[in-house]
């Protein structure tokens, strides 16, 4: 005897979860490739930052020319963005170069707001307001510097936050609100004083001055200033002593003291080598008005040399307009007066031009950050795509596979099933052919004597036999409806699909119904290879032992029901059967 036990059912579920997995990596490398060209390559813009950072402080111009060779720093990420941002406004603040453009100052302030500490939100903060400064957009720029302020206190930064208050300082000057700025200026000295930059805070207290000087508080301007030049004296620094004694000097000759205004301003000259133009001019104002005309103009020929100061050059044509005018030399003022509106209307012109430049630079740099923008958008938009079909194709594989997992459990549960009936029918099979041993010796026991126990045995082996052959053919039926191919035929038998022009049965099935019918009942293979019949009634004569009505033999045979009585009746011909009263499933199912 055999055990019809099955196998197949493991190999098809180990080759599918290979295929899975295969599926799965494929994806996964495809996301993977997909992701590494959405990145961009930064290496060459990261290396120029990291080395701007270490050249700017020792050699600002190298740095400021380093950085500018990034052409679209729009184009980086937002982390190299907020970097780059902040090692230019740093070099710029050095070198007294424009800032960054507003646009890319606000990515830099979102990154680090996000990811930044609160000292770089307050240092990005003031680069932010000073760009806006630089477009004339005065409140945005307050609304810039405010935060910031705010932001390098929470950080304890004093030294930021005085440059914040001198800044939003300035802001005010230019408003000509000189109270508010004039307060803004002695909060930036308190500031210093608390970070210990003297330096900072002595200007700061002459920024004080010049608002009380130009509110016309000559007295509170000068003390502000002399607070100023004894913070610098100590320091020892010339440049800012320079610088605060020109505030002197120019204060001293508001309050009428021409002395004291002259020896500032000399002061001013002597410790300043880089620009004394504006020293000059106000010395030649003094000399002017003590009517002292040839040293005011042998000051304003002094004052006519290269200067930082862009208001100096259209300053000194007025003085000497005054000069001569004053000096009673109408045609001479005439002159110098037509000069100073010549080279007033060619600086404004300059500044036009300028202007001009300006917006055009910044509408070509907007123009293109746009179109990048725009492009970089709808690659972000491909890539959120492919990304989003990735992970459907990874939900639907995944789906695909609890589904499978759900059916293999099921068929493996089916085979089991099948494997414990296989089991029960060879133990069945045994049992039988023990007893027909035990039968064969009491048949010959009975022929040698006559016994009544023999008898006996006899009739109830033969009732043992009969019940266990009952058992046996249960048992077959029962494993061949339990199998898959069972319950389609029983499924597919009971009416007709609209629309099909072919039996519902594949070959694949027939197959099936060839090795399911063979496992169970060998004796249908022998009794069929002896007689010479058709495919068609081979088929037939297999799908006979399901016991189906004709009905249901017609459907899954695709022909009407007169033809499977005709198939019938051949079959029965070739097999010998014809006459008999025996049908043809009982007679295919016993052995020969």
């Amino acid at each position: 005897m055999k055990c019809y036990c099955r196998n197949f059912s493991s190999i098809f579920t180990n080759n599918l979860n290979e295929r899975q997995m295969k599926c799965i990596i494929s994806i996964l490398l495809l996301t993977l490739l997909l992701f590494s060209a959405g990145c961009k390559d930064e290496t060459a813009a990261k290396k120029i930052i990291i080395q701007a950072e270490s050249l700017y402080k020792s050699d600002p111009d190298s740095a400021y020319a380093l950085l500018n060779t990034i052409e679209l720093p729009d184009l980086l990420s937002e982390k190299l963005l907020a970097r780059w941002c902040m090692i230019y406004g740093q070099v710029a603040d050095t070198l007294g170069e424009e800032m960054p453009y507003t646009t890319q100052l606000t990515r830099a302030l979102s990154y680090y707001k996000k990811h930044g500490t609160r000292k770089q939100q307050a240092e990005i903060g003031l680069y932010l307001g000073r760009s806006y400064v630089e477009d004339k957009e005065y409140e945005d720029a307050m609304k810039a510097y405010i935060p910031a302020l705010e932001m390098a206190l929470r950080a304890k930064d004093y030294n930021q936050a005085g440059y914040i208050c001198s800044y939003m300082g300035d802001l005010y000057d230019l408003k000509g609100t000189y109270s508010l700025g004039k307060d803004k200026y002695e909060e930036a000295s308190y500031y210093f004083a608390k970070a210990g930059n003297k330096r900072s805070q002595a200007f700061a207290l002459r920024d004080v001055g010049c608002m009380y000087a130009f509110s016309d508080s000559c007295m509170l301007a000068l003390n502000y200033l002399l607070k100023a030049d004894t913070i610098v004296r100590n320091l020892n620094d010339t440049a800012a002593i320079s610088a605060i004694s020109n505030g002197l000097g120019n204060v001293y000759g508001m309050l009428g003291d021409l002395e004291l205004a002259e020896k500032y301003l000399m002061q001013a000259i002597r410790l300043d080598s880089v620009d004394n133009a504006p020293n000059y001019l106000s010395l030649a104002s003094l000399y002017r008005e003590e009517g002292n005309y040839e040293k005011a103009r042998e000051y304003l020929k002094k004052a006519e040399i290269p200067t930082l100061n862009k208001y100096t050059p259209i300053g000194i044509y007025y003085q000497y307009y005054l000069v001569e005018k004053a000096d009673n030399c109408p045609e001479k003022a005439l002159a110098y007066l037509e000069k100073h509106y010549e080279v007033t209307d060619s600086a404004e012109s300059i500044q036009e031009k300028m202007n001009i430049y300006k917006v055009e630079k910044e509408y070509n740099h907007l123009k293109i950050s746009m179109e990048n923008m725009n492009l970089r958008s709808e690659k972000q938009r491909l890539f959120i795509l492919v990304i989003l079909f990735v992970l459907f194709s990874l939900c639907s594989l995944f789906i695909y596979y609890i589904r499978i997992n759900q059916k293999n459990r099921k068929l493996n549960k089916q085979q089991l099933d099948l494997q414990q009936k296989d089991i029960i029918l060879l133990r069945l099979k045994e049992d039988l052919q023990f007893k027909q041993k035990e039968l064969h010796k009491i048949i010959t026991n009975r022929q040698t004597k006559e016994n009544s126990n023999l008898e006996l045995k006899y009739k109830q082996k033969q009732n043992e036999i009969e019940t266990l052959t009952q058992r046996i053919e249960l048992q077959q039926e029962e494993l061949l409806f339990s199998s898959s191919i069972g319950k389609k035929i029983l499924k597919l038998s009971k009416g007709v699909c609209p629309g099909k022009d072919k039996s519902p049965l594949t070959e694949k099935d027939w197959q099936a119904i060839f090795s399911i019918v063979d496992e169970i009942y060998p004796s249908v293979k022998d009794h069929l290879s002896n007689v010479n019949i058709t495919d068609s009634e081979r088929n037939y004569s297999y799908l006979s032992i399901f016991r189906l009505d004709t009905n249901g033999e017609a459907i899954l045979l695709h022909i009407n029901p007169e033809s499977v009585s005709k198939r019938r009746q051949r079959v029965r011909r070739a097999l010998g059967i014809i006459g008999q009263n025996l049908d043809l499933c009982t007679f295919l199912k016993n052995a020969q």
